[in-house]
């Protein structure tokens, strides 16, 4: 893990902070930037961020990049970058930013992850949820979300998103518990019923069935 938080501009008076026992779930997503991937460039990224033209908050920079960490490929190796603290409250998913930790996949939505990127996560996401005591079915896609990632219209299912692109979402999780029994720390079952309300489960299926 890279930690280069202080390449960033940050606006201190305007992040608000959090304890981190308030965290509670792991959100994943895929970084898009105008349509194009911000291929192995985190620092392309956090400038983007840092401009008037971001799309979070137009007009005015964020004052801490919309993510805590990134995952991205560079010269051909899986590398980690940290650019926001844990305590900050960051513009990464509406009204779950207080309560969430923000990781973003650097490449675009339709492409696959390789077999060492999935590795990589499942092993990330698994020392995310030791750090903060968050058990694996807490880890949520972007799409997962009410609200910022579906609504409800009609009283019919809407996705707003499909981030963080093609990865199986319940597979992940599996995974992740996986290797936590397997590291010796996590013992219990995987809470598969708190990740999204009962009521809103057909509307997943038939998601997953048309993605999967």
């Amino acid at each position: 893990m890279s930690n280069i938080i202080d390449e960033y501009p940050r606006i201190e008076e305007k992040i608000k902070k959090r304890d981190l026992k308030d965290i509670h779930y792991i959100v994943v997503h895929h970084t898009v930037m105008d349509d194009e991937p911000i291929k192995a460039d985190v620092y392309r990224l956090l400038k983007y961020f840092a401009s008037k033209d971001n799309h979070i908050t137009p007009g005015k920079p964020l004052p801490a990049p919309a993510y805590h960490e990134i995952m991205e490929v560079v010269e051909g190796k899986v590398e980690f970058f940290e650019i926001s603290y844990s305590q900050d409250i960051t513009y990464h998913a509406g009204n779950w930013n207080k309560n969430s930790y923000g990781i973003s996949i650097n490449q675009m939505d339709y492409e696959e992850l390789t077999v060492d990127q999935y590795k990589r996560l499942v092993g990330r996401l698994a020392d995310l949820c030791i750090q903060f005591n968050i058990n694996p079915g807490f880890i949520r896609g972007h799409r997962e979300l009410k609200g910022t990632g579906w609504f409800l219209q009609n009283k019919k299912f809407k996705l707003r998103k499909i981030c963080p692109g093609f990865v199986n979402l319940r597979v992940l999780r599996e995974d992740v518990h996986q290797h936590l029994r397997n590291r010796g720390f996590f013992r219990g079952l995987i809470d598969e019923k708190q990740y999204i309300d009962k009521k809103y489960i057909n509307g997943f299926t038939d998601f997953y069935r048309e993605l999967f």
